[in-house]
């Protein structure tokens, strides 16, 4: 394994071990769109992506993981103030932080509701 270019990869070297440089290229690029989109990327979500990259398994198993991820994350959101600093609650006990390569730009995307204007009468 060469050596680690992200967060990610010194965090959990255990789950990028198995990728040769390409494709472990490939993983960091996404997990930095997603970050970069307001995702946080946790173990659980790289675990997957590097299984579904790797081809350990198949396209509908990642959608059917990401799906009972995603529904687990709505279920128990991130508190306010985990989320104005970056830190969302990853699966057990774990969190995680943006990329430190990333700086604030993951932050400063604005929330959906700022971008639709959720709660407001639009000139009404």
């Amino acid at each position: 394994m060469s050596e680690p270019s992200s967060t990610w990869e010194r965090v959990w070297p255990e789950v990028f071990a198995s990728l040769d440089a390409k494709t472990r290229a490939v993983v960091v690029g996404v997990l930095a769109n997603h970050a970069l989109e307001g995702m946080e990327p946790d173990r659980e979500s790289v675990t997957n992506l590097v299984a579904y990259t790797g081809g350990a398994i198949s396209e509908g198993e990642y959608d059917r993981r990401a799906d009972a991820r995603a529904a687990r994350m709505t279920a128990a959101p991130a508190s306010a103030a985990q989320a104005s600093a970056g830190v969302f609650p990853g699966p057990a006990t774990e969190a995680v932080r943006t990329p430190p390569e990333l700086g604030d730009t993951a932050r400063a995307q604005p929330s959906r509701e700022q971008d639709y204007g959720r709660g407001a009468d639009h000139g009404r």
